[in-house]
Parts: structure tokens; sequence; C-alpha cells
């Protein structure tokens, strides 16, 4: 005869066993619930096209990919293209700049620094003799001119009279004792300052026969000459506009 007491223990485990199943799966089941209803609230903030792409399985993932990677790789070819341009624009730009620059320089635009030489001409104190013509003693614009056209001619680069650049339009006269440079008005002494190679300079002033060989046959302190190793010349500050001369255009055909 069985024990009712062993039957309704063993039962009672079965019932216990059963219970515990059903806890486990209802336990799953909400498990799954939340994991779906997580996975719904990512998908929700991801926006709607990602989540049509994600659940749509005509849409291949992996050719969206290599179409992304493709459309980067045309962004950074297309950059490295701009860039490239941007540097030949900068070297371009650096070689206007440059010939801009030797332009200004070559019209007295810009300050000139470099070796030379310095011309003094000065009037003479000297007593006047009977009979001196007065006018020898006296520094006059032709002389200064002459000084300046042997020093263009010896090779000089750069030119100033008392401080003064010369430029195209430079211009001197002689009114009584008193030389007047872009009228600016100079006595006696006259300073020319003059740029380029000192010996070659310095070796045209000093010919026989020359604009100061012929000054100092009046009187040899009216002329000074002296080699510097570095001037500093000041632009060219005359007018520099045209208002009659104007640059010719290409006739159209």
């Amino acid at each position: 005869m069985k024990n009712p007491f062993v039957q309704q223990k063993s039962g009672g485990a079965a019932v216990a066993v059963i219970s515990i199943g059903a806890l486990i799966a209802g336990f799953l089941v909400a498990a799954a619930v939340g994991v779906n209803e997580k996975a719904d609230t990512r998908l929700r903030s991801l926006g709607g096209e990602t989540v049509t792409m994600l659940n749509d399985p005509t849409i291949d993932i992996a050719s969206k990919y290599e179409q992304a990677l493709d459309e980067i790789e045309k962004l950074r070819k297309s950059n490295s293209e701009m860039a490239d341009a941007a540097s030949k624009g900068d070297e371009i730009s650096l070689q206007l700049n440059e010939r801009l620059q030797e332009a200004l320089q070559f019209a007295g635009l810009t300050e000139a620094e470099g070796p030379g030489i310095t011309v003094t001409l000065r009037d003479s104190v000297e007593p006047v003799d009977p009979g001196f013509v007065i006018d020898n003693a006296i520094i006059h614009d032709q002389d200064v001119i002459r000084v300046v056209n042997e020093l263009w001619n010896a090779g000089a680069e750069a030119i100033s009279i008392n401080g003064g650049r010369v430029g195209p339009r430079t211009y001197v006269r002689c009114v009584g004792s008193v030389v007047h440079v872009d009228s600016r008005r100079f006595a006696s002494p006259i300073y020319i300052r003059a740029i380029g190679e000192p010996q070659t300079l310095y070796g045209a002033m000093v010919l026989p026969g020359g604009v100061l060989a012929e000054i100092q046959e009046t009187d040899s302190q009216m002329v000074e000459l002296e080699i510097v190793e570095k001037h500093r010349l000041s632009p060219y500050s005359g007018p520099t506009s045209s208002i009659i001369a104007t640059v010719p255009q290409e006739d159209e055909e």
C-alpha cells in the first residue's frame, strides 16, 4: 500500500517543478518584450530613413556603404584638386608681385639700398679776380643735369638729389643762384647720391675732360667725390598720374 504522505509529497514536487517552469517561461517572455521595446526605441531615435533601411530586406546595406566610401573618395579628390589650384594661384600671385616690385623699383617708387658714390657740388668761396666770370663760380642746373646723366650712363640704378629721388618726370632748372628740383629749391651745396657699382661710378666721374673736371678748373673745392658702402634712398615723391598721355588700345577687328 502506497504511503499517502509520500504520494502527496511527490505530487507537490511535480506541482512545484511545473510552477517554476511557468515562472521562468514568463520571465523570458517579459525579457523578450523588453528587448523589443528597447530596440524599437533605439530605431525610432535613429530617424525614419534609417529605420526603413534597416527594416527593408530589399536594401543592400553593404552596397550603401560602398557608395558612401565612393562619395568620400570623390570629396577627397576634389579637395586635393582645389588645394593644387590654390597652390598654383599662389605661385602666379607671387610671380606677379615680384614683377610689380621690379617695375616699382625701376620707376623709383620704392626705397633703394646699396653701395655707390656721393657727388657734392658747391659754389666757390674763393676771392674773385678782376675780369672773372662770376657765373663760373656758381653751381648751375646744367652741372647737376650733366652729373646725373653721367651717373646713369655709368650704370647707376638709383639717384637722389638732396634727398629727393630722381624719377621719370624729375626736372632741374636754375633761378639765379638757386637750383630747383621738382619744385623744391636748393642753395649750394648740392648732394647727388647714386647706387651702383662704386668703382665704375667713381671712374666715370673722374674722367679727364668730364663734367667734374670742367667745374674743378674754376675751383677744385667746388667738387667732392666719395665712395659709400651703403646708400638708402627714399622713393620718388613727384607726380605719377597722366592726363593727356594714355595707353593705346588694341584695334578691334
